[in-house]
């Protein structure tokens, strides 16, 4: 005699079903929204880091190589070039890949949360910013990874309510889309 399946948590079922990767052969909004947040934020880290670590290495080059002597001045500019070069690639890896995983485990918490509560508010993304914020302490303890829940929290209350307030308005704008397509619809039965 076999059992029919029960959901325990219909939320959990609703979670499940909108963050798995395809549904009827295509991403869902909720997948869509989390790859782009991980992939723009990325770039962004890839594109800060090697910013910053370009100019600190070109500025510390300069400030060290005062007295040394070079052949010519573009033997000096390719090796200050170079030195920039470097700390672009290098801190431009390492912040684009931190900040990739904090905006994927934040990102996923959020939606989530949003999905299972069925509301999407500024709890969501403080609860986001508590889980996310001690990823970046987690090799130091857990003193400085509560600080890091804390800080979290703090700096997802502004982050919240932008994200809260952009909700709200890209929902408006899919209703009121989906309304003029529905009277568009029913014009052309006419």
């Amino acid at each position: 005699m076999e059992t029919e399946y029960k959901p325990v948590n219909p939320n959990w079922e609703r979670v499940k079903s909108r963050l798995s990767p395809y549904r009827n052969k295509t991403p869902t909004r909720e997948m869509r929204q989390w790859s782009l947040n991980v992939l723009a934020t990325t770039f962004v880290g890839v594109f800060l880091g090697a910013k910053i670590g370009g100019r600190f290495l070109r500025e510390r080059f300069i400030h060290y190589s005062k007295a040394q002597v070079y052949h010519t001045v573009v033997d000096a500019r390719r090796r200050m070039h170079s030195y920039s070069v470097r700390g672009a690639v290098n801190l431009g890896t390492k912040w684009g890949w931190k900040v990739g995983i904090f905006t994927a485990v934040y990102s996923g918490v959020q939606i989530s949360l949003g999905i299972y509560r069925d509301r999407k508010d500024v709890l969501n993304y403080v609860c986001a910013g508590a889980v996310a914020g001690p990823l970046f302490y987690v090799v130091r303890g857990i003193r400085p990874m509560v600080g890091g829940a804390f800080v979290g929290m703090i700096l997802s209350v502004p982050l919240g309510m932008v994200g809260w307030i952009l909700d709200s308005i890209i929902d408006w704008f899919e209703k009121d889309k989906s309304e003029n397509t529905q009277e568009t619809i029913e014009e052309d039965e006419e």
